[in-house]
């Protein structure tokens, strides 16, 4: 994060990232890495909430994960929430399975 210098107070203070720096950023981590960010976190629950915390396949509510239907707009998730399903691990583990 670069800092900038408020001339007033002669104070260095973080420099806000425009929101295409943010998405390039949350771009380039490793995956892992992203799925442990504040920003995953929130977006996770919003999508879970939405779903009532249960898989949109099974209705179970054991071992819930948030799956990208698509990663056209990832980094960008909390504009297309749409993208995203609640799944249980077993549903999410057959989804991926079915799509091989």
């Amino acid at each position: 994060m670069s800092l900038a210098v408020d001339k007033k107070i002669k104070k260095k203070v973080p420099k806000r990232r425009t929101k295409k720096e943010r998405i390039a950023m949350l771009k380039a981590m490793p995956y892992r890495r992203f799925l442990k960010t504040k920003y995953w976190a929130k977006v996770r629950v919003l999508v879970l909430s939405r779903d009532k915390y249960k898989c949109v396949i099974c209705q179970s509510n054991i071992r819930l994960e948030v799956h990208h239907d698509t990663y056209k707009h990832h980094g960008d998730e909390l504009n297309h929430l749409k993208d995203l399903l609640t799944l249980c691990h077993k549903c999410h583990q057959a989804h991926h399975q079915a799509m091989n």
